[in-house]
């Protein structure tokens, strides 16, 4: 290869493995799968079905954003996950 190609057979290589990780991880964590502790938060999340693609689940979050003690537990809950 000559100093100044552009090969992009690595970076297909790592596109193809993280779509594929990223697809497995959709399969094993779903907003449906939220553990109980959870289950408060993912109740205010409005799921739209077929938008904007037949077979596709649209998860709202407008609706939590709106609801003042859900998105303040949902604040407190990302900082004691992040801020121990």
């Amino acid at each position: 290869m000559q100093i100044g190609s552009t090969s992009r057979a690595p970076n297909r290589i790592f596109a193809a493995i993280w779509v594929a990780d990223r697809h497995s991880w959709r399969q094993k964590h779903s907003v449906n799968d939220a553990p109980p502790r959870n289950a408060d938060l993912a109740a205010l999340v409005r799921t739209i079905p077929d938008y904007p693609k037949p077979g596709i689940l649209f998860r709202d979050v407008s609706t939590l954003l709106l609801n003042g003690p859900g998105f303040r537990a949902a604040i407190d809950r990302l900082i004691t996950t992040f801020d121990p």
